[in-house]
């Protein structure tokens, strides 16, 4: 069955790339800190990018057991005015 799995790459065309917000160092800078420090890092994230009527108690919390996952919890927004 591993045959049937995808490998093409696609290069991203220059005119692309030049009009991106990041590149591809920046890209493994911010993966590598979403990684190691999830909560900071997506919390940087949400202030940077959100408007916020009301922040967070706390960005994340999970059971991986029960299955339950919760983010930013208390936070209110308006998606629509986002």
């Amino acid at each position: 069955m591993a045959e049937n799995i995808e490998t093409s790459v696609f290069p991203v065309p220059e005119e692309t790339a030049k009009r991106a917000y990041i590149d591809k160092h920046l890209y493994e800078v911010m993966y590598k800190r979403s990684v190691e420090d999830p909560e900071g890092f997506w919390a940087e994230m949400a202030e940077e990018f959100v408007e916020w009527f009301e922040y967070w108690e706390k960005v994340l919390s999970w059971d991986f057991t029960k299955g339950h996952i919760e983010w930013f919890k208390g936070a209110k927004l308006n998606v629509a005015y986002n």
